[in-house]
């Protein structure tokens, strides 16, 4: 069984959905070429699986709802060169988004 390291776009949404390897471990959320993206180390051979992800802007709410979740990263997005960067801050979300 080998692993391996694989990058996953992510959409600037509330709530995203990737499907990934079953037991991906998350390294990272970063910008590249003007979007966000996720690193995670795979076993190419597990069963693919959706997992659940919310983006919160600097100064939103996180909603007290009883969802687990847990923080992965802090990422930086310039829209263009006029407008500062906005900040998300990315966290994996234990339950199904619907």
């Amino acid at each position: 069984m080998s692993k391996t390291i694989w990058k996953f776009t992510m959409d600037i949404d509330d709530k995203v959905t990737i499907t990934m390897p079953k037991n991906a471990e998350i390294l990272s959320v970063q910008v590249q070429q003007g979007g966000p993206v996720m690193w995670a180390i795979v076993n190419p051979e597990e069963e693919k699986v959706e997992r659940h992800f919310e983006m919160f802007g600097t100064g939103h709410q996180i909603p007290e709802d009883g969802i687990n979740r847990k923080y992965i990263s802090t990422i930086q997005v310039t829209p263009n060169i006029v407008l500062p960067p906005l900040c998300f801050h990315v966290f994996e979300r234990f339950e199904r988004i619907d």
